[in-house]
C-alpha cells in the first residue's frame, strides 16, 4: 500500500505600511512610547494563518527635514530598521509651500507674533508608491494576500484594484478605521495596543559590529 505525502500551499503574503498614517495614528492614541516597532515581527504578528509565508515588508515614508531633532531620531529608527530581515524602505518627499489666509486670500500668511511667514508641509508620493507597488505586485502574482498597515482613502481605488486580483487585509492603525476602506478590502480588523506593546526593539539595537543605536528618550 502506497503512502501520499499531502503538500500545503504556501500562502504569498507582503505587508506595506503606511509609516506616515502609522506613526500619527500611534502618536494620537500612545504619544511616542510605540514608534520603537520592529516592522518585521509587527508584520510577523499580523498573519493570521499559519500557511501564510511573510515574502517581503514595505515600509513607505519620508525624510524629516523640518525639525532637525526628529530627523536625527528617525535616522536612528531607520538604522535600526537595516537589521530587519525582508524590509524594504521606500521613500517619498515633503513639500512645502505658503500657507494660504482663509479670510483674505493672501497665500503667504505671517505669524501675528513674531512676523515668521507660515509654510505648509504634507508629504508626497508615499500614497503613490503605495498604490503602485501594491498593483504592480498582485498583477504580477508576487502575493496571495497583501496586508496594508493604514486607512487613508487615498488608497482606496488602489485597494479596489488589488481585490479584483487577490485578497488584500487593511490593519488600521489607531484613529484610522473609516468604512469606505473596510468595504473595499478583502477583510479589515483594527490593531491594538499589545500588537505594538510586544513588537518593539530592544532599548538598543547592535546594528554593525560595535556599533549601536538606542531607543530616543523622547519615545519612552
Amino acid at each position: 500500500m502506497s503512502s501520499t505525502t499531502l503538500t500545503i500551499p504556501e500562502i504569498k503574503t507582503i505587508v506595506y505600511i503606511d509609516g506616515y498614517n502609522l506613526y500619527n495614528g500611534l502618536r494620537d492614541k500612545y504619544d511616542r512610547k510605540y514608534s520603537w516597532l520592529d516592522l518585521t515581527r509587527f508584520s510577523l504578528s499580523l498573519l493570521s494563518d499559519s500557511k501564510q509565508k511573510l515574502l517581503r515588508v514595505k515600509y513607505f515614508t519620508s525624510a524629516e527635514t523640518g525639525n532637525p531633532a526628529s530627523a536625527q531620531r528617525q535616522q536612528m529608527y531607520w538604522k535600526a530598521l537595516e537589521t530587519c530581515p525582508a524590509l524594504d524602505l521606500i521613500l517619498g518627499k515633503y513639500r512645502e509651500k505658503p500657507m494660504r489666509c482663509k479670510n483674505c486670500g493672501t497665500e503667504e500668511a505671517s505669524c501675528q507674533n513674531c512676523g515668521s511667514k507660515l509654510r505648509f508641509r504634507n508629504e508626497k508620493m508615499t500614497d503613490v508608491n503605495i498604490a503602485t507597488h501594491m498593483v504592480r505586485d498582485a498583477c504580477a502574482g508576487e502575493f496571495d494576500v497583501a496586508v496594508l498597515v493604514g486607512g487613508d482613502t487615498d488608497l482606496l481605488a488602489a485597494v479596489e484594484a488589488v481585490k479584483s486580483m487577490r485578497r488584500i487585509i487593511v490593519a488600521f492603525p489607531p484613529e484610522r478605521a473609516n468604512d469606505a476602506m473596510k468595504n473595499a478590502a478583502s477583510g479589515s480588523f483594527a490593531l491594538t495596543e499589545a500588537k505594538f506593546k510586544n513588537c518593539q526593539f530592544p532599548e538598543e539595537v547592535t546594528v554593525a559590529p560595535g556599533v549601536t543605536v538606542r531607543r530616543p528618550a523622547e519615545w519612552r
